[in-house]
């Protein structure tokens, strides 16, 4: 909880609370609290109460109860806050039988990439942001096989081939010292002769030597490009990669959502930075109209390719606005 409570007491995360408490007052009555002094002593009475009387491990969700909780104390207490201005009233924006009267803003906690919303007349969708974790392992199942035979005569005009050895490594995060002692006494324990693998510290490559000739091969989930090396190679008794290892956490991802499976919504591309949580806010521009008579959302699924979340939940904020018929 500590840790839940340093997270969300950071400058980034009160911010974006209190926007979207301020966007909450603004779409319920039609007016604009004035972020002031005032407002944030009322802010830090309504969550030191929440904090001190609930027991919560998840950021979004304690999010979310703030969002709530601070919404309803202000609208029951307007008389007491600074109105910055009034809102134009939405029946005054459009004279029509459909307009815009009413919308929400929605946790959305997004696991297996899917979420079940059941939303009906959605007429715009705004995705505000992105509670996320950068929790995939370093070397995972699409990186962690090592392939090679070895060539166990002297004729390389018509060289004898062991056997293809296919060394998989544990899924994991490794420092780079790690990872080459781990796949060092995997390959020996497999392989008819010794072979050495070493980084160099100044360049950041790494490096295999063999009593005998060898070849690296390309399989799936070849382990070869986060080592540093862009293709296989073949009868050599010493490698060095082509480039330095990449055996850091990822950096950037593509994130790909989709409404009801298969209709394209928003692409965009997380950048991680050095956190491993990270909440993304999107400003305007993941905003999607439709047609006037609004449209049925069954789902929301998210395509981050081959990324593992390995458990955590990724959470997003969404403004909703539905067509009203009445």
């Amino acid at each position: 909880m500590d840790e839940i409570k340093s997270e969300f007491l950071s400058n980034q995360n009160t911010d974006m609370v209190i926007n979207l408490v301020i966007k909450n007052i603004k779409n319920k009555k039609d007016i604009i609290i004035k972020n002031n002094d005032f407002f944030f002593d009322v802010y830090k009475r309504v969550i030191t109460s929440i904090i001190k009387n609930i027991s919560i491990n998840d950021l979004a969700e304690l999010n979310f109860i703030v969002i709530e909780e601070l919404t309803k104390h202000i609208i029951k207490n307007l008389d007491l806050f600074e109105i910055e201005r009034k809102a134009i009233p939405h029946d005054k924006i459009k004279e029509s039988i459909l307009s815009s009267s009413k919308d929400s803003i929605i946790r959305l906690p997004i696991t297996n990439e899917k979420c079940l919303v059941n939303i009906d007349n959605v007429k715009n969708i705004k995705i505000l942001s992105m509670d996320i974790y950068n929790s995939d392992y370093i070397i995972n199942e699409y990186n962690n096989v090592f392939s090679f035979r070895e060539i166990l005569n002297s004729n390389i005009s018509k060289p004898l081939y062991s056997e293809c050895y296919n060394i998989v490594l544990d899924v994991g995060d490794y420092s780079p010292e790690e990872l080459i002692t781990e796949l060092d006494k995997c390959i020996n324990a497999r392989s008819k002769y010794k072979m050495k693998l070493c980084i160099n510290k100044i360049n950041n490559k790494i490096s295999f030597i063999s009593d005998t000739l060898f070849d690296m091969l390309n399989c799936d989930n070849s382990i070869l490009n986060i080592l540093g090396f862009t293709n296989h190679s073949s009868n050599k008794n010493h490698y060095i990669s082509d480039y330095p290892h990449r055996l850091n956490k990822k950096s950037v991802l593509d994130m790909n959502i989709y409404l009801n499976k298969t209709t394209p919504l928003f692409s965009e591309c997380i950048f991680f930075g050095k956190d491993f949580h990270s909440i993304k806010e999107f400003d305007e521009r993941l905003t999607k109209k439709f047609e006037c008579n609004g449209i049925s959302v069954d789902s929301i699924d998210l395509d981050f390719g081959n990324y593992n979340f390995r458990g955590y939940t990724t959470t997003l904020i969404i403004e909703i606005m539905y067509v009203d018929f009445t």
